[in-house]
């Protein structure tokens, strides 16, 4: 979960430095070719913000579920009750 947050603090600080203004006006002296690439550039960053969200959000949801089943499973053993088994002992005259 870490990482993911890592990576997904780094693909918004990039995506908002490309979209400050500063840098779109140096886009706009840019040639074409430039111009598109950094277009992709950010269509790629906004996918992958998105991607990098939803990952972090499912790993997020199975954590609580597993605390939740953890915490079920700890009142569920506590519940149980104690079986107390007798055993016949049989005692040796002999000894």
């Amino acid at each position: 979960l870490g990482d993911i947050n890592n990576r997904l603090v780094v693909c918004q600080d990039k995506l908002n430095e490309m979209l400050t203004p500063q840098v779109q006006q140096q886009q706009e002296q840019q040639q074409s070719y430039d111009i598109q690439r950094n277009f992709l550039v950010i269509q790629t960053l906004r996918m992958e913000i998105a991607f990098l969200m939803s990952k972090r959000n499912l790993l997020e949801y199975d954590q609580q579920e597993i605390r939740k089943r953890q915490r079920k499973n700890a009142v569920m053993v506590l519940k149980m009750p104690v079986l107390v088994m007798e055993i016949p002992v049989v005692i040796d005259s002999r000894l």
